[in-house]
Parts: structure tokens; C-alpha cells; sequence
């Protein structure tokens, strides 16, 4: 026990050595929090203009045969988030939220909504992709309860209309 006891004190006291005296240790890192904030604004200003409108095309599901036509509409919050509904075609529109954003795509997911293909209430999670002037991308349906494991996959290729 006693052992231990010194082989702990020892690494401490080891760690604090390498550490240095105050004078010896490194400045730390000054973050401009404008900068970070200004350019987190700049992709959301880039993405709303790019993304802001009506977007029609077609999505397909993994079991479907055939793709079935979508329409997105997106807009910017007041305070900058972008959302949008989502409107396939025979089936209740759903909203959702960007949740990560980059110079080319984004990521957004819904609240649960109801699904005909899966016949439940279900969470979706896509990630979308400008291409040109066409918005690709690939999704994710999940049962919004955790206790089935059943999910459904698919993509979906649009374009925007009124430019």
C-alpha cells in the first residue's frame, strides 16, 4: 500500500515537473472569437442563399421500384438556422433543421413524423449535396421508437426552381 502510495505522489509530482515554472510554460492560445463567430455566419449566409427557395425533383426509397416526386422548401430563421418542409409526394410534409453545414453540403434532420413506407412514426436524418445547380443526397428513416430496429434508406436528386 505504502508502495503505491509513493508511485502515485511520484507520477504527480513527475507530471507538475514537466509542466515547468509559469515563466517556462507556453501562452495560451488566443481564439478570435470574432473571427470563429464571422465565419460561422458567413457559411450560414452562404447556405441560405444557396439553399433559400422551392426545390423539386424525385426521391427513391431502397425497397421501391420506382422514385416518387419531392419538393423541399427552405428559408432562414431570424436568427439564422435554416429549415425547411419537406413534401413527398402522397405522403403528410414534414419540417426539419440544418444541423451541420459545410461550403457544399449539410446534414438536417426531422422531428418524428409519419411514414406510409414504414406505416410508424419515424425521425429522419439526410445528408444533402449541391452538385452544379442540382441538390443530391442520401437519407435515413428510423422509428422514433428505439425498440424497433426496422429502417428504411434512400436518395433523392433535385433542382431548384425559379432562379
Amino acid at each position: 500500500m505504502t508502495m503505491m502510495l509513493f508511485a502515485t505522489a511520484g507520477l504527480g509530482l513527475g507530471a507538475l515537473l514537466a509542466l515547468g515554472t509559469p515563466a517556462e510554460r507556453p501562452a495560451p492560445v488566443q481564439v478570435n472569437s470574432r473571427a470563429a463567430v464571422r465565419s460561422t455566419a458567413d457559411t450560414t449566409s452562404a447556405l441560405a442563399k444557396r439553399l433559400t427557395g422551392t426545390w423539386k425533383g424525385h426521391g427513391t426509397d431502397a425497397n421501391a421500384s420506382q422514385a416518387q416526386p419531392l419538393t423541399m422548401k427552405w428559408k432562414a430563421d431570424s436568427d439564422g438556422t435554416m429549415t425547411g418542409t419537406i413534401m413527398p409526394k402522397g405522403e403528410p410534409s414534414y419540417d426539419v433543421n440544418v444541423v451541420w453545414k459545410s461550403d457544399t453540403a449539410f446534414i438536417y434532420e426531422s422531428a418524428p413524423h409519419q411514414s406510409k413506407s414504414l406505416d410508424e412514426p419515424v425521425v429522419t436524418r439526410t445528408l444533402a449535396q449541391f452538385k452544379g445547380d442540382s441538390l443530391v443526397g442520401t437519407y435515413e428513416m428510423r422509428p422514433a421508437h428505439k425498440d424497433k430496429p426496422q429502417s428504411l434508406k434512400g436518395r433523392f436528386a433535385l433542382t431548384k426552381q425559379g432562379k
